[in-house]
């Protein structure tokens, strides 16, 4: 017995199966595509450090968030001990928070000067 007795053969197709990948074009043109970011960006510092500070205008926005926080818990303590020094801890910390933030995106600004 041979391993091909009883199997039957595949047909054939009598054309050929068009290929699921698409040719090449076979004139020399050129495709132009857009910068979709604003301005001149071409290079990665640039980039980098225009992410750096968006992310450091949201951290200040949250630490001038909590600061409010803070004055709000302070404010309405009613005259608690335990709550009017959680609210000043609160704004002490949203307050390093801010010069930490004002602080890098000035080394930012030096250093990389974007």
């Amino acid at each position: 017995i041979t391993p091909d007795a009883g199997v039957e053969p595949l047909p054939q197709a009598a054309t050929p199966v068009p290929s699921a990948v698409p040719s090449a074009p076979t004139s020399p043109e050129t495709v132009k595509l857009t910068n979709p970011l604003k301005g001149d960006i071409t290079d990665v510092p640039t980039l980098v450090g225009m992410l750096i500070k968006a992310a450091l205008g949201l951290i200040g926005a949250v630490s001038l968030f909590v600061f409010i926080i803070g004055g709000f818990e302070w404010l309405t303590s009613l005259g608690n001990a335990e709550k009017v020094s959680k609210g000043a801890k609160t704004m002490l910390w949203a307050v390093l928070g801010l010069i930490i933030t004002f602080a890098s995106y000035l080394i930012l600004n030096l250093l990389l000067k974007v």
